[in-house]
């Protein structure tokens, strides 16, 4: 006698996206990626004929303000700031870009320690999720695209691309503030990812998105865009501790629970519970 076949279908598994910073999340950034930035500022100041050295530029005012946007704000600040001519903005922003990955392109092929350097947790944790068809890594960050494909490693650019070789995510050149980076990646997550769509817990946070950043700005654009959010401020134990002892984080952690955390490690079990990893 025939058993009767099981027509019940397997419950489809949560497709869950998870949208990481780079600069001081993944990559330990060294002073020379401030190094690059003035390069490029000086380049694109010749090319609109601006005498770059009578700028008298406040560098320290300018990273500052722009800490945690994208270096499109990062320009537009700039070119208010130092009297660029309204005209010649666009050609501006793109000679500063071209120059920007020039830099990385040229200085590496002279020293070898202008590589970024990587942080193990960080690596380590695109490696688990890497292992998971249903979790689908995104870079988030300031830097321009043609920036990254030169600024990011071999061995962790594999995990960033698609079967076409384009970089995924959203990058700073797109965008003048993190939260559109965001918001972007996840409607472009919609269109083009098979199965995923954006689940929405009693808060109204998305159940399945994880976003992971180092410096504050990023994470209230996470919080604004309703997704759980990882803070990783520092590498430090005894300065995460600080940090959790603040009133505004006790405040967050209590309103938002699981859905917001404040970790020394990317790889930390608080954050794969989040895309549950560690059952």
């Amino acid at each position: 006698m025939r058993r009767a076949k099981n027509n019940k279908t397997k419950e489809e598994k949560t497709q869950y996206l998870v949208l990481i910073d780079y600069d001081g999340t993944i990559c330990n950034t060294a002073p020379y990626a401030y190094e690059s930035m003035k390069f490029a500022i000086q380049m694109a100041c010749e090319a609109v004929q601006i005498n770059f050295f009578a700028l008298n530029i406040n560098w320290e005012n300018l990273f500052h303000i722009t800490r945690g946007t994208t270096e499109k704000n990062f320009i537009k600040s700039f070119c208010f700031q130092y009297n660029i001519p309204f005209n010649r903005f666009d050609y501006f922003e793109e000679r500063f870009y071209a120059a920007r990955a020039i830099w990385f392109k040229n200085m590496k092929s002279f020293r070898e320690n202008t590589y970024d350097t990587y942080f193990p947790d960080a690596e380590n944790f695109i490696y688990i999720c890497k292992k998971n068809k249903n979790i689908h890594l995104r870079l988030i960050t300031g830097n321009p695209k043609i920036v990254m494909k030169e600024r990011l490693a071999d061995h962790l650019m594999k995990y960033f691309i698609d079967h076409k070789g384009k970089l995924l995510g959203s990058f700073g050149d797109e965008a003048l503030t993190r939260e559109e980076l965001i918001n972007k990646t996840i409607e472009d997550a919609i269109k083009n990812i098979k199965n995923f769509s954006v689940k929405k817990d009693d808060l109204g946070f998305a159940k399945n998105i994880v976003y992971i950043g180092d410096a504050k700005n990023d994470v209230f654009s996470a919080l604004n865009s309703y997704i759980k959010t990882v803070w990783v401020p520092s590498r430090s134990i005894q300065e995460v501790k600080n940090i959790l002892a603040t009133d505004y984080v006790i405040f967050l952690k209590k309103l938002l629970k699981d859905c917001f955390n404040v970790v020394n490690r990317i790889d930390d079990q608080l954050v794969l519970k989040m895309l549950s990893l560690n059952s």
